[in-house]
């Protein structure tokens, strides 16, 4: 403690006066008790402070006091820039862990409160941006599978399908051995169950979540959750299945017979224990039935075909007829020869008699 008030007044006398008389009303608020403006005449001295070391203190200082007022999203905010631009000033394992345990207060449902007087408005979660922060400051720290784990639950609560999937990958292929990966094999086949759910097309989501589940049923015989992971793998195989029926009974509609049988064929072999397997024989069945009734012979020994519409006769209607009219070359109707045009032929006739 005499160390400390020892070098307070030499370390106030290397700041301006801007600057040091921040860090005296910082000082005095403090202890006082009133957190909030403690930070914010830190924050005051920081920015005018010229000294790298003074900003640095100033920025300790002021996450320090955000952490005593319960801000803790101001506090991550100091602890990022202490770590981007001056990382040689702070200790950083510790400085990252810190940031780690603010993210996992807003993971548990902590919501800053930056208005005293308004205790009901709360501030945004910020876990995913935390999250991804220390992710990026420090990607080989001992926690960071519980924090991958954590991180993909958020981006599969937010619907960010694609980031939670390459995050539960991650665990799975960088920690084989650690026991966040047995969850991350759950949470994927998950994920992949409620994509297929909403359209599978291709098959991709069901064929991704049957090698999941087949996979962490194989490396955790033992798991708790073994009992969901084999239900679920039963049930991509309904849905495998169904999804290749449905392509069957298309083609069927469509008179392809023989694409037809060869969906039918691969839900056989592929899938024979699935209720779908049933519809598929019966459609099956009715394929090999013969396309058109067999033919029977009448007396004379003439094949006679029934028909299972009725057949009538069309009625009888009397009508005149219609006579051709002279010199019409047998058409119904005169054809139209202008009377100039006959003189001409007339004359012309004439003059050729003439001659």
């Amino acid at each position: 403690m005499f160390l400390i008030i020892s070098f307070f007044p030499t370390f106030l006398s290397a700041m301006n006066e801007e600057a040091q008389e921040a860090f005296e009303k910082a000082r005095k608020e403090a202890s006082e008790g009133d957190w909030r403006d403690a930070a914010e005449e830190y924050k005051n001295a920081l920015f005018h402070a010229e000294n790298p070391v003074i900003k640095a203190n100033a920025l300790k200082k002021a996450a320090e006091a955000y952490k005593n007022a319960e801000l803790y999203y101001k506090e991550f905010k100091c602890l990022k820039t202490l770590i981007e631009n001056a990382p040689e000033q702070i200790d950083f394992k510790q400085t990252v862990e810190r940031e780690y345990k603010i993210a996992n207060l807003y993971f548990d449902g902590y919501r800053e409160i930056p208005y005293t007087w308004m205790p009901w408005i709360e501030d945004d979660d910020h876990a995913i941006e935390i999250y991804e922060t220390v992710l990026k400051q420090s990607p080989y720290a001992e926690f960071i599978p519980q924090l991958l784990t954590k991180l993909g639950y958020l981006y599969l609560d937010d619907g960010e399908n694609t980031k939670a999937e390459e995050t539960y990958k991650k665990v799975i292929d960088e920690y084989p051995k650690k026991k966040e990966a047995a969850t991350a094999y759950l949470d994927l086949a998950y994920l992949y169950l409620k994509l297929a759910e909403r359209g599978d097309g291709d098959g991709y989501y069901t064929r991704n979540a049957q090698k999941t589940l087949l996979e962490f049923i194989k490396k955790y015989p033992d798991a708790p959750e073994m009992k969901w992971a084999k239900e679920s793998l039963n049930r991509t195989y309904e849905m495998g299945a169904e999804r290749i029926y449905k392509l069957a009974d298309y083609y069927y509609d469509k008179g392809n017979v023989k694409t037809t049988k060869r969906y039918i064929r691969d839900i056989l072999v592929n899938y024979p224990e699935t209720k779908t397997a049933v519809k598929a024989e019966e459609l099956l069945n009715s394929l090999e039935e013969p396309l058109y009734p067999e033919t029977k012979k009448d007396e004379t020994g003439e094949t006679e075909e029934k028909s299972k519409y009725e057949t009538k006769s069309f009625p009888t209607i009397k009508k005149q007829n219609l006579i051709i009219p002279a010199n019409s070359e047998y058409k119904w109707l005169r054809p139209i020869v202008e009377e100039p045009l006959r003189k001409d032929k007339l004359l012309e006739q004439e003059y050729k008699n003439q001659i």
